[in-house]
């Protein structure tokens, strides 16, 4: 039986804030950026496609706010960012407070060294500026409904682990840096079942959200930086022609020591180490 991978939100669930977000609330975005004024059209157009949207100081703002408020999905404005705020984002990120927001990061440069360093920086996705708004709506609904994921099991392939609940993936239990969001779930349709393959459209199946139009082309692209952000791994992500792709373990090298079961989770983060996971179905 295939697993599912439904875009169904995880809100159907409530209990303690501390534990987990409220999900039966409509979404909560919390959008920090410098310039409150250029920031009100994201507010309008997001409180009509239905979601509650607060503005906030970029450089004033705290953990401690951003928990009170019962933020779901923190909307960083990274333009004219600074050195200061990537520390904030990565600050925010490892706050056991915070393990269930996402953070996406909009005024991203186009270019990929850019986007991945904005990544590494703690941030779940990033688009650029500018950027229509279904495409950042589409994105905040696709990485609230992750949070659905932060009790799931980890996925493990040969060295190769991918955490739907903390979306990062690891190789020999180092994290890799980089992975956009979309390509991380792509990652996770094709870890599922290794060895399977996975035909284009099943893959744009499982990672549709409903609100952008995606192309297989999409998947090839994602596939593409993958590969390239999974270098350093020995297995593969191979190319079944006219069909799609699966996933191929690496074969564990001679004399090697076994790899932990549970990759390192951030020094602050407490919670990741001791959450239970169910498996995936």
């Amino acid at each position: 039986m295939s697993p599912d991978f439904s875009r169904k939100s995880a809100r159907d669930t409530n209990s303690d804030r501390t534990s987990r977000p409220d999900y039966a609330a409509p979404l909560r975005v919390l959008i920090l950026t410098s310039d409150p004024a250029a920031a009100k059209s994201w507010e309008y157009g997001l409180q009509r496609a239905g979601f509650t949207v607060k503005i906030v100081d970029r450089d004033r703002c705290t953990a401690e706010e951003i928990w009170a408020w019962r933020t779901d999905v923190l909307l960083l404005d990274v333009r004219q960012a600074n050195p200061g705020l990537w520390r904030r984002c990565r600050s925010f990120r490892n706050d056991p407070r915070l393990m269930f927001v996402r953070i996406l990061a909009i005024g991203a440069p186009r270019d990929s060294e850019s986007i991945a360093a904005i990544l590494a920086a703690g941030a779940h996705d990033a688009l650029p500026y500018p950027c229509a708004l279904y495409q950042i709506a589409s994105h905040i609904s696709g990485l609230a409904v992750s949070r659905g994921e932060s009790d799931a099991k980890d996925l493990k392939v040969g060295s190769l682990t991918v955490s739907p609940g903390r979306v990062r993936v690891f190789v020999r239990s180092q994290p890799v840096a980089g992975i956009p969001f979309r390509a991380f779930r792509i990652l996770q349709v094709l870890a599922s079942q290794p060895g399977r393959v996975w035909t284009r459209e099943q893959i744009l199946e499982a990672i549709s959200d409903g609100l952008t139009r995606t192309s297989s082309r999409t998947v090839d692209v994602h596939i593409s930086l993958l590969r390239r952000l999974l270098a350093s791994w020995n297995g593969q992500i191979e190319t079944i022609r006219g069909v799609g792709y699966r996933l191929l373990p690496d074969e564990p090298e001679k004399g090697t020591a076994p790899v932990s079961d549970n990759p390192p989770a951030s020094r602050n983060c407490a919670a990741d180490r001791t959450s239970s996971r169910p498996r995936v179905h």
